[in-house]
């Protein structure tokens, strides 16, 4: 299997200053949270602290935009955290810094962007980076988008589902799933109860 069966937890970046804007940033732009970001994260946070069973580290990328979203959910959640420069997300080249708008038409050609990381380069990256960030019990990995469909795109390429800013998921191992051996909540609170929410998501009810 590419990665170990282990459990752990993913989320992406709070809203960041390019997300905001709608360009593309891919680990060639750095930018930090804006305040919804920040905000985001904080209520991440408290979804995290409602969990039975918590992340016992904190893996996350160096980008601040991750960094800066470890460090407010681990204001709550008081774990070690760690680094791993893997993590980054994918080096688009000459993208870096377009429309979103555009980006997404050319990424629809197909093909690595020209004077960027290929995506076989990228997987083998997020690969890696996954593989050192699972020895670790249970941890909370905080990264990117591409880093989120670079792991799926490891067991499923054809499969895919947009992550939102900030929203953590539950990685549960499922090794008889033949194509995809982890089963995936999208976790959140009631907002009537404060409850803790578990939601599969559709991508893993699909391929068991």
């Amino acid at each position: 299997m590419p990665l170990p069966l282990n459990s752990f937890y993913y989320i992406r970046h709070g809203q960041s200053e390019s997300n905001a804007a709608r360009i593309m940033a891919g680990c060639g732009i750095d930018t930090p949270l804006t305040e919804m970001g920040r905000q985001q994260a904080r209520d991440a946070a408290q979804v995290l602290a409602r969990l039975d069973i918590k992340p016992q580290y904190i893996c996350y990328s160096p980008l601040l935009r991750a960094a800066e979203t470890a460090e407010i959910i681990n204001d709550v959640l008081d774990l070690p955290m760690m680094a791993i420069a893997d993590l980054r997300e994918h080096f688009v080249g000459d993208w870096e810094g377009m429309p979103w708008e555009v980006v997404a038409k050319l990424w629809e050609d197909g093909g690595d962007p020209p004077n960027g990381e290929t995506f076989d380069d990228f997987y083998l990256r997020v690969k890696s980076a996954m593989q050192s960030a699972l020895v670790q019990p249970a941890p909370l990995v905080v990264a990117h988008g591409g880093v989120w469909q670079a792991i799926k795109s490891l067991y499923a390429p054809a499969n895919y589902f947009e992550l939102d800013n900030a929203v953590p998921h539950h990685f549960e191992p499922v090794p008889e799933h033949a194509m995809y051996p982890w089963r995936i909540h999208k976790l959140s609170l009631c907002a009537v109860s404060g409850d803790l929410l578990r939601e599969e998501k559709e991508f893993s009810k699909k391929i068991d």
